[in-house]
């Protein structure tokens, strides 16, 4: 990205020397690819640090998922699932007395 502005940068430089009268002109049309460029480049950076944000809460809260589950007493692990399995399809939860445990 870096050596894309420099050559934006070296054309418009090349080009007011040779015909100084459009030097309007040529600024307005440098400016105009190096803010576009810029402007591309930190909207992709921005959005590939929110997905690794996203991510790494996501990992997050599945190791705590996991810490709770491993003190869950065994007798209401089924239930446990058979909930969250509710959860997913948004079903109504089922409890220890719909499922008969």
């Amino acid at each position: 990205m870096i050596a894309g502005v420099i050559v934006v940068g070296l054309l418009a430089a090349g080009a007011l020397i040779a015909d100084p009268s459009d030097a309007a002109t040529i600024a307005t049309a440098a400016f105009g690819v190096i803010g576009s460029t810029v402007g591309a480049y930190f909207g992709v950076k921005i959005g590939t640090d929110g997905t690794q944000k996203a991510l790494q809460a996501h990992q997050d809260e599945a190791t705590k998922a996991q810490v709770f589950a491993a003190h869950l007493a065994p007798e209401k692990a089924d239930v446990a699932l058979e909930q969250a399995r509710a959860m997913v399809r948004d079903e109504p939860l089922p409890t220890e007395e719909t499922t008969g445990r």
